[in-house]
Order: C-alpha cells, then structure tokens, then sequence
C-alpha cells in the first residue's frame, strides 16, 4: 500500500515538475530549465528505488540491497535515529521548513518578501529545495553520518542557497 502511495506521489510530483519544464522553457530560464531536469532525474531514481522495492518483497533472495549503510530500512527510521540527532540534520530541518514558509508565503503574500522574482518561481525554487537539500545532506554526511565543522558549514550553505539564489 506504502510502495503504491509512493508511485502515486511520484506521478503528480512529476506532472508538476512537467509544469515548471513547460513554463521554463517558454519563458527561456535556464536556471529553472536545470532545477526541473535536476527534479526529473530524482524522480526517476525514487521510482527506481520503490521498483526494486517491489522486487526485493516478493523475492528477497534475489534483489541486491537499497541501502548499503541503513540495511534497507525505512526512511522514517533513518529520519528519526540519523537526521533528527545530527546537528547537520538539524540545519535540514529548520532550512526545509524556513523554505516551504517562504514557497507558502510567496503564494498567498508575496508582497511580504524582498524578492524581484515573479512568486511562482520564487514557490518552485523554495518548494522543491528540500528535496535537493535531503540529497545533498546525504551526499555531504553520508556514508558514516559523523558530524564536523566542514558538514556543518556545507550544510548551511546547502539551506541558504536558495534564499540567496532569488534574491539575485
């Protein structure tokens, strides 16, 4: 039931992203040309994911594993016993919040904020970024998940980037 959720979800998240394709082309933005392939190639690698998923359920004997380190494990076991107690994860979280406030925010007040962008691309830019920002943190702590100065700073960076990317 979980796995069939998860390729309903994938759908609709990528009839928008074909949105925001369609308007970035027609509107000549690279920038938005890039984050909506970069989205693309998400989506395709968590469909990927939840297909072999499906594979190792009924013959766990021949699939490889999903996850090396975690074992397979569910990801919201990974979210609470990992990300929810590094300090690397934390700055996830509060960055992921903050920009799913300001996509919110530049759809029902955008007067409210400080950007020159029109609000449906500051929305997609700050509604799609933790996505990116959960792969970036798994790029950067991954694969043993032990903080340090240099993961924390990327990480921050990793938050803001957004913030400062529409205020160009």
């Amino acid at each position: 039931m979980l796995r069939t959720i998860g390729f309903v979800g994938i759908v609709l998240l990528a009839m928008l992203d074909t949105l925001v394709l369609y308007v970035a082309v027609s509107e000549k933005k690279w920038g938005g040309i890039a984050v909506g392939l970069l989205f693309a190639g998400l989506l395709m690698f968590f469909a990927r994911v939840l297909w072999l998923g499906a594979k190792a359920a009924r013959d766990p004997a021949s699939a490889p594993p999903l996850a090396a380190g975690w074992d397979g494990q569910p990801l919201s076991v990974f979210f609470r016993e990992q990300v929810s107690k590094s300090l690397e994860g934390r700055v996830l979280i509060v960055g992921s919040i903050a920009s799913l406030l300001t996509a919110a925010a530049s759809v029902f007040w955008p007067s409210i904020l400080p950007y020159q962008r029109t609000p449906e691309a500051v929305a997609v830019l700050f509604a799609m970024w933790p996505v990116l920002a959960f792969v970036a943190y798994v790029r950067i702590c991954g694969p043993n998940y032990a903080s340090s100065a240099i993961k924390f700073i990327a990480m921050v960076a990793v938050v803001a980037a957004p913030f400062a990317l529409a205020a160009r």
